[in-house]
């Protein structure tokens, strides 16, 4: 089945305005003009939340005697919204008290840094 139009791709979408291209009845596919092939875009996988590497941060110096009330998660802005935003995250794991956002109980400090890291007192 052909169909005519023109292709417009944005970084989400491609809009179709007039030209010619028909699609393969076997994939998901258009084919334009003579026989140029365009595939969808493929699924990306999403960066996994920070939540489980930062878990595993705070268990280790837990491990080797650090008092999670003494220890402080800086954290880039994109780690922070990824924690609020995680559906995985059991609800007990994060809390907004004071002002504060504290994860597994360790004090959330956002922005200011490039690469989020947990410090310790030692």
């Amino acid at each position: 089945m052909f169909f005519t139009a023109a292709v417009r791709i944005s970084s989400q979408k491609i809009t179709l305005e007039g030209g010619n291209y028909a699609k393969d009845a076997h994939a998901n596919h258009l084919r334009f003009g003579a026989g140029a092939v365009m595939s969808p875009r493929p699924n990306t996988a999403r960066r996994p939340s920070p939540a489980n590497r930062l878990r595993g941060q705070i268990e280790k110096a837990e491990a080797d005697g650090q008092d999670r009330v003494e220890m402080t998660l800086r954290l880039t802005h994109a780690d922070v919204s990824q924690l609020k935003r995680d559906p995985d995250l059991p609800l007990a794991d994060i809390s907004f008290a004071d002002g504060v956002m504290r994860y597994l109980g360790v004090r959330v400090e956002e922005g200011g840094v490039s690469v989020s890291e947990l410090v310790t007192s030692s």
